[in-house]
């Protein structure tokens, strides 16, 4: 992937497509049990979205990789964004959050390139 680092392409398969399909195996065939473990996968995918976004905008304007303007400008760009997709999506809240949470990934990667570049560059 972009960072070198062979791990991480593994790590974007099991993410990519292992947690989703759990929780639609989960939601569709488990039972009750099934479906309260779905939710619960669901809004920690949703957290480490969000979580993992935070961080790589805090480090790259810490090292200032990129101007604190364009984090604000990220920021903006996605409350706008992700409060439209939140209002607009049907569903009950937690596929409405899990869908607001993947707009972050509209902007992860304004913060993750440079990262990226950065651990590149000194190795």
């Amino acid at each position: 992937m972009m960072t070198g680092r062979r791990w991480t392409l593994a790590v974007a398969y099991v993410v990519g497509f292992g947690i989703p399909g759990s929780i639609m195996l989960l939601g569709e065939f488990g039972g009750d049990i099934g479906h309260t473990v779905a939710e619960v996968l669901k809004l920690l995918s949703g957290s480490t979205i969000v979580i993992t976004t935070i961080v790589c905008f805090f480090r790259i304007t810490r090292s200032r990789l990129v101007a604190p303007q364009t984090t604000i400008l990220c920021a903006f760009v996605v409350l706008a964004i992700g409060t439209m997709v939140f209002v607009r999506l049907p569903g009950d809240w937690v596929w409405r959050s899990l869908g607001t949470c993947l707009t972050l990934l509209a902007v992860l990667p304004f913060a993750s390139l440079p990262l990226a570049l950065r651990w590149n560059r000194h190795r």
